[in-house]
């Protein structure tokens, strides 16, 4: 209860350390969606944490791991939580909202991982892979849900847009270090901000296997949610 209710936020990944490995992946998965909806700082804290007491990539079967946790995380972000909306009866906000919690979670990947850890390299660029697998999901659930029930793309592809500006503009200025992570699951990311900008795909840039964001694409990206901050 202390990790809680004083807040202190950084000591969760020294404790959960501790810990049993599915006892640590709790803990962590309790912490990070009590704080879904806190600062960026406090989440910065949690994240800071679990990188610098647990193992990014599971091996030891006695410690939980920032992999297990962020996929527990991820999961359990699409449930739907029964009775959370139930007071709004217009779907269309009711959609709204849920949209909105859904793409959060994606905050969690999209911190800079500490530049001291090793093969940050590497794990910077298995959390943008992950980003762009749930993101392209996420993209794929708005976009049915705006053809048969809400008219309009939900606030949630905003938010990812919003979240992901920010890695895909670091790692576009290194593209090598993309090519062994990422090939379909940035096209297809490329396609959804094509669709949701209502641009062209000729604005997009391949380059050989390896895929980025090109500049006018990134400029299209930040001009637009500029205009789109309070949706």
């Amino acid at each position: 209860m202390f990790l809680f209710s004083k807040q202190h936020e950084e000591l969760v990944g020294i404790y959960s350390s501790q810990l049993a490995r599915h006892r640590c992946i709790d803990l962590f998965v309790h912490m990070m969606e009590l704080r879904l909806n806190s600062s960026v700082h406090v989440k910065y804290k949690i994240f800071l944490s679990a990188m610098g007491y647990l193992p990014f990539s599971p091996g030891d079967d006695s410690k939980g791991s920032l992999e297990e946790i962020i996929e527990r995380v991820l999961s359990r972000s699409r449930e739907i939580k029964p009775g959370k909306y139930d007071k709004v009866t217009d779907v269309a906000e009711q959609h709204r909202l849920q949209s909105l919690q859904k793409a959060m979670v994606i905050q969690w990947l999209c911190f800079t991982p500490p530049s001291t850890i090793a093969d940050v390299a590497d794990i910077s660029a298995k959390l943008l892979t992950r980003e762009l697998i749930h993101s392209n999901i996420l993209f794929r659930e708005f976009a049915l849900i705006s053809t048969w029930k809400v008219p309009a793309m939900p606030i949630g592809a905003h938010a990812l847009l919003s979240f992901l500006a920010e890695p895909l503009k670091q790692f576009s200025e290194t593209p090598d270090t993309l090519k062994d992570y990422v090939s379909e699951d940035l096209k297809e990311f490329q396609d959804w901000v094509c669709f949701i900008l209502g641009c062209s795909i000729p604005v997009m840039q391949r380059i050989g296997t390896g895929l980025k964001l090109n500049w006018r694409m990134l400029m299209s990206l930040n001009s637009y949610l500029r205009k789109n901050k309070d949706l």
